[in-house]
């Protein structure tokens, strides 16, 4: 891996990096909180009893004003405007014309007849009614919108931001929010009251108010609610000692460091249309982005509850995690325990200048420390200078280490300055990101790689191969690529294959039920046949009963099936005897079908007619030996026909084929199943639109042949689950697949290929 290339710098003073670094924090917050974090940023501190840097609390008072101005101006006043409330009065008056209220004739005609009887009144008794503004309610709204103003104008004013004074854009949008604050204090009904607003006493008014509330909706139990959100404008709830410490200079410096990374990333993703979503809890912010066309995650956790790799240790890791979006993970499927999880990329960031190198050591010692304690290869510790710095790459020394570290482990050393030009600053990301994505590629997919260790081995220390203690059968070298390319375990075939999910991780995953362990294929004795597949059976035999007639089970048997027949067939290999008079007498039997050609595209292909001529040979030197257990032969003989049902029943059903099963499922009980159910079965029909009629094979005569099938199974079943296969049983078997034991008539196997065509080669 080549040296990151860093940003050659010149160490700036300590109070000009950090004027810097809080005006680029406060800048990208103002820029994405709204839009990429959809204004849930705060959640990040809200909670938190962290040390809190003061920017964030100036930005977040400054979010509040921007943020809450809609609620308040678009939605809570105008509904307060048209459903005003009002104080209605009625005052009795003694008035001459021109009158204001309204005329009480009796009251006044009674007084006037008293006082002059021979004239009529010029003095009324009238009754004004009249409706007051002037009431707590609207005082509340007057009073919350003229504090709302002062905090506008305080902040467009009195420049809340240290060295980052707002943009000619900032300015303008508090100017336009005062303008119309203004505008609602000039309504008719506001007018006279705005004009004490500098008296009013919110908090009292609010008092007053809630007494008279009814219950229910109401634009003033909303304005209520508003202010209690206004006044809140800082990051922080509660009054804990814990969120009210300060920060020394230099662990606010840290945290602004940090907290610039992580929003300079969101934004470079953002821009570049890779980040997909951020999740923000208290103290820790996820990342889902894409990066070359595949998904990663980062996690930036200020306060881990616990740490990822050892039990015990304290919640504490590096800044920033990165991981593929969906890592390895391996688990024990019955206890759900996870036995192996894919690591990541650790990031730290330290905040410290070229002018004081030394001050890397500690850093760079704990970041040593992580990779063990969260067992990763490869990290960066990101500084904002790493001029005076003596190296870039840190990684073991080879002569140093024997297995106990990774060769591949590295810590680089990468600069980021918040103090860049945006293109050369992007630029360092990008580069950071290349380098994460190529630490973290596609593994390879969960598969068996073991092997045996050859018992037969001369090296020369004379010493034998590893052996199971217990057991003392000759241990299995497991291979694990999608862990590493160096991990190997050695495993006992027996007692670990397929049965310890913490050494076997194939377990639990599709296929593996009833998979067999590794074994050596090279037999050179009778004696070593009969023991090999002795011990196979036994292992099928432990893990799945004989009455199981599962899909899965039946596949199982088929795989001890197939071994046994490899076991028989290499037999044969190391023996090299003269089969011609075997062939001849096959040939006999299949008639032009023994051979698929051109001229008999139905005929049978290399692999089966070898299985047919390791069966029966092995079947004469049987006979020879007076071995009791004949599995060796008759297995070939089910092999061979397990092949060409699946041959021409299933390769020839389309591709993806139409039965909808994979093929490694296809077997016996696939075929006798469908038989059973033919009035009713999926699978019986698409073996006759796409096997029987395609062949114009008689369907009476297939119904027949296939009938016939669960005798074989069942003898299948017999040599897979019984402790031998006696010679009666194998013959049984040999006569029905080749020759009927009636008469020498024409047995499963030759009827089935000289009636069903074979798939095109």
């Amino acid at each position: 891996m080549t040296n990151m290339i860093d940003t050659a710098t010149t160490s700036l003073p300590h109070h000009l990096f950090k004027a810097h670094l809080q005006r680029r924090v406060v800048r990208l917050l103002l820029r994405h909180d709204r839009h990429t974090f959809r204004g849930r940023f705060r959640q990040l501190f809200a909670y938190s009893t962290l040390p809190q840097p003061e920017h964030l609390r100036t930005y977040d008072a400054y979010m509040t004003l921007i943020t809450l101005a809609g609620e308040l101006l678009d939605e809570i006043v105008p509904r307060i405007r048209r459903q005003m409330s009002f104080q209605a009065t009625r005052e009795t008056l003694d008035e001459e014309p021109p009158l204001r209220g309204q005329i009480d004739w009796p009251t006044s005609l009674a007084r006037a007849w008293n006082e002059h009887p021979d004239q009529p009144p010029t003095r009324f008794t009238t009754t004004l009614r009249s409706r007051s503004f002037v009431i707590p309610e609207n005082r509340l709204v007057v009073a919350v919108l003229h504090s709302y103003a002062q905090a506008l104008k305080r902040m467009r004013t009195q420049s809340p931001f240290v060295d980052a004074p707002l943009t000619a854009g900032e300015q303008r949008e508090l100017v336009q929010l005062e303008d119309r604050v203004r505008r609602a204090l000039a309504t008719t009904h506001f007018r006279a009251l705005a004009r004490d607003a500098h008296t009013y006493n919110v908090p009292s008014l609010i008092t007053t108010v809630e007494r008279h509330l009814r219950p229910g909706k109401n634009a003033y139990r909303d304005l209520i609610g508003w202010w209690k959100r206004f006044e809140q404008m800082h990051l922080r709830h509660g009054s804990s000692v814990q969120t009210t410490r300060v920060l020394d200079d230099e662990a606010k410096l840290s945290v602004l460091y940090q907290l610039w990374i992580a929003l300079e990333l969101v934004g470079f993703l953002a821009e570049n249309n890779e980040l997909i979503e951020p999740n923000i809890q208290t103290d820790q912010l996820r990342i889902l982005f894409t990066w070359q066309q595949r998904q990663f995650r980062l996690v930036y956790d200020r306060q881990p509850k616990g740490h990822l790799a050892w039990e015990g240790a304290p919640g504490e890791r590096p800044d920033y995690f990165i991981t593929r979006a969906d890592p390895l993970v391996i688990k024990d499927k019955q206890t759900n325990q996870t036995i192996w999880h894919e690591p990541g990329v650790l990031l730290d960031a330290k905040c410290f200048t070229g002018q004081q190198p030394d001050r890397a050591t500690g850093a760079i010692k704990r970041m040593l420390a992580d990779l063990q304690l969260v067992d990763a290869i490869k990290g960066v510790l990101i500084l904002p200078d790493t001029a005076n710095l003596s190296t870039k790459q840190l990684y073991p020394k080879p002569d140093r280490y024997l297995g106990s570290v990774d060769p591949a482990m590295a810590v680089h050393l990468h600069a980021l300055r918040p103090m860049e030009q945006i293109d050369t600053l992007y630029d360092q990301l990008r580069i950071l990101l290349n380098h994460v994505a190529a630490w973290l590629p596609e593994r390879p997919p969960i598969a068996c790689h073991g092997f045996l260790q050859d018992g037969d081995t001369i090296n020369p220390g004379g010493t034998e191969p590893r052996r199971c203690p217990d057991s003392h059968e000759v241990l299995a070298i497991c291979p694990k690529p999608h862990i590493s390319e160096r991990r190997m375990d050695f495993v006992s075939p027996m007692k670990d294959c397929l049965q310890n999910p913490q050494l076997c991780h194939i377990m639990g995953i599709d296929g593996s039920y009833g998979a067999l362990p590794p074994f050596i294929r090279r037999v050179q004795s009778q004696e070593q046949l009969i023991e090999t597949i002795t011990q196979l059976r036994n292992l099928l035999q432990s893990k799945i009963a004989e009455d199981d007639e599962s899909l899965e089970a039946d596949a199982a048997r088929s795989r001890l099936i197939e071994a046994i027949g490899e076991l028989t067939e290499t037999y044969r290999e190391f023996r090299q005897p003269d089969t011609l008079d075997i062939e001849e007498k096959l040939e006999l039997i299949f008639g032009q079908y023994w051979q698929q050609s051109a001229d008999a595209p139905r005929g049978l292909p290399e692999e089966v007619r070898q299985m047919l001529i390791s069966g029966e040979y092995v079947r004469g030197e049987l006979k020879k030996a007076g071995i009791q257990d004949w599995a060796a032969c008759a297995v070939q003989y089910v092999r061979a026909l397990e092949l060409e049902l699946k041959r021409r029943l299933y390769q020839t059903s389309g591709n993806p084929s139409k039965l909808r099963i994979p093929a490694n499922k296809f077997t016996y009980g696939t075929v006798t199943t469908a038989y059973n159910q033919r009035h009713t079965s999926q699978h019986w029909q698409v073996f006759l639109s796409e096997a029987v009629h395609p062949s114009q094979a008689d369907l009476a005569a297939f119904t027949e042949v296939i009938g016939t099938l669960n005798t074989i199974r069942l003898a299948r079943n017999s040599i897979t689950h019984g402790e031998q296969t006696t010679r009666t049983d194998a013959e049984m078997v040999r006569d029905r697949i080749l020759r009927r034991s009636d008469g020498g008539h024409e047995g499963i196997l030759p009827r089935l290929v000289a009636m069903l065509n074979a798939p095109a080669s």
